[in-house]
């Protein structure tokens, strides 16, 4: 881990490993970032090869909740495809749901 003035960076890679598959995960390398004195942190991800569903979401919501501002760095695109599928399901699931259908609609017919 390197540490500028206002900022450090962490390898994800060394500190959880190239394969971020579980929840737990995230709690130790958001630990290792609240203890940093800079309000900065670039989270490089080189050498990342998978991030599962759970750290994405995970790492999520822990970012969303860190009072640091992080960045991430060289992203792997499978990495930046899960974020981007976790945090548009977050979207989805944050909004009302649709309307009931109308009373008039007959039993039989099936949605598709």
């Amino acid at each position: 881990m390197a540490q500028t003035a206002g900022e450090a960076h962490i390898n994800v890679r060394k500190v959880a490993g190239r394969l971020l598959m579980i929840r737990g995960t995230v709690d130790p390398l958001f630990q290792r970032i609240a203890r940093l004195a800079t309000p900065r942190v670039i989270l490089d991800f080189s050498g990342v090869e998978f991030m599962s569903r759970s750290f994405a979401d995970e790492y999520r919501i822990a970012k969303a909740k860190c009072p640091k501002q992080i960045e991430e760095r060289n992203t792997p695109p499978i990495v930046v495809q899960m974020m981007s599928l976790v945090s548009q399901q977050a979207s989805l699931a944050g909004k009302k749901s649709p309307s009931p259908e109308p009373a008039n609609r007959p039993s039989h017919v099936i949605p598709l």
